[in-house]
């Protein structure tokens, strides 16, 4: 590597490491913007700056890391692709007020990870620091579902939001890609790219960004996941993969319960069960009410429906004989409404309908239970849409 000092004019002092390949240039002072500091090169190429001297050390593999104290603290830069990520000073990665000695740094066998060795504190004997870097992102999905109540079912043509946290490494992120996997493909499913979410990303390395995407589905009904890629300015990649979710075109999510309470909303502390042997599917769910609440209900809300149109809501209910009633009911923002069961004492499925005719353009669907005896202290009442 060539240090050609003789174009340097305003350069007073170097100090060469020749197994580290990094050359140090103390400016004199006066002669640049930048009085009294010292610039870390790499070859001929400006990585950074420091007060005093820096003893910085680099990593070189596919792209070239240079490491460096000032300050008492550790500051980096990285270059790839013939450019540095960080055009002025570099960027502190490690925040001690205490490292007075050089750093140390190698990488892991497959250079996927960077580890750290330094010293801090001011006097012997000093304390030795240790610590890993990963070097690509991480990434979490937060919100594989637009519901709430750990709902895993997703509308068909209505928007949902897809959530995540991106845990940066030392590069800022520069753009996310958001996959969709079909699970009922056969036999390893189908992938396609559903979106591109571009990043400005302004924060410190091992900073935290949410991140999110809305996204129309128009895709089958069945069992489906998100797969997600983060990349950074290196070219480093994350990824991530959503629990899996069903797309569905009804409008009640887990209208028949096969999928346990999910998508539904409790309102008290009334025991609930999921059973089965229901009259029409395969579940039902089954309110326990104990003496001490004589009430209880689940509800779905934010059910997409069009002003002025007709809606049928029916279900099946039975009840014990000992004074269990329910009923189901249906109302819109406007409060608009309508009912049907209200059945008490009866252990027999009942099928139950109801018109309704909505004003906005938003309902929910309550499922309620009661007693109506308040001296028997144990009923129940069973319901099915």
């Amino acid at each position: 590597m060539d240090f050609p000092w003789e174009e340097w004019d305003t350069v007073a002092l170097y100090a060469y490491h020749p197994c580290a390949g990094v050359r140090e240039g103390v400016w004199e002072i006066g002669d640049i913007e930048e009085e009294g500091k010292v610039g870390i090169y790499y070859g001929d190429e400006l990585a950074g700056w420091a007060e005093g001297w820096a003893y910085p050390v680099v990593l070189e593999g596919s792209e070239v890391y240079v490491f460096w104290e000032w300050d008492g603290d550790i500051y980096c830069n990285a270059r790839a692709q013939g450019s540095w990520i960080f055009m002025t000073f570099g960027e502190k990665i490690i925040n001690t007020q205490e490292t007075e000695r050089s750093v140390h740094a190698v990488f892991s066998h497959d250079k996927k990870e960077v580890y750290l060795a330094y010293l801090e504190g001011e006097d012997v004997p000093y304390r030795i620091r240790f610590k890993k870097i990963d070097l690509s992102p991480s990434v979490s999905v937060l919100s594989p579902s637009l519901y709430d109540h750990n709902c895993r079912h997703w509308r068909i043509g209505y928007p949902v939001r897809i959530s995540w946290e991106v845990y940066k490494s030392i590069a800022p992120v520069c753009s996310c890609v958001v996959y969709l996997h079909n699970l009922n493909a056969i036999p390893d499913g189908d992938i396609k790219r559903i979106g591109v979410v571009p990043v400005n990303d302004n924060t410190s390395p091992f900073d935290t960004l949410s991140l999110s995407f809305t996204w129309v589905p128009d895709e089958d009904p069945g069992e489906y996941e998100i797969l997600i890629n983060v990349y950074d300015v290196l070219g480093k990649v994350g990824t991530a993969t959503s629990d899996e979710f069903i797309l569905t075109d009804e409008l009640v999510l887990n209208s028949s319960f096969e999928d346990g309470l999910c998508c539904w909303e409790k309102l008290d502390g009334v025991p609930m069960e999921v059973e089965t042997g229901a009259v029409h599917g395969d579940s039902c769910v089954k309110f326990i009410l104990n003496g001490v609440e004589d009430y209880a209900s689940l509800r779905q809300v934010d059910i997409p429906v069009v002003p002025g149109e007709s809606y049928w809501l029916s279900g099946w209910i039975k009840t014990s004989l000992d004074g269990g009633r329910a009923k189901m009911d249906i109302r819109d923002t406007t409060g608009s409404s309508s009912l049907c069961g209200n059945l008490r004492g009866d252990n027999e499925w009942r099928y139950v309908y109801t018109q309704f005719i909505p004003q906005g353009n938003r309902a929910q669907i309550r499922l309620v239970a009661g007693r109506i005896e308040v001296d028997r202290w144990k009923k129940w009442v069973t319901i099915k849409i």
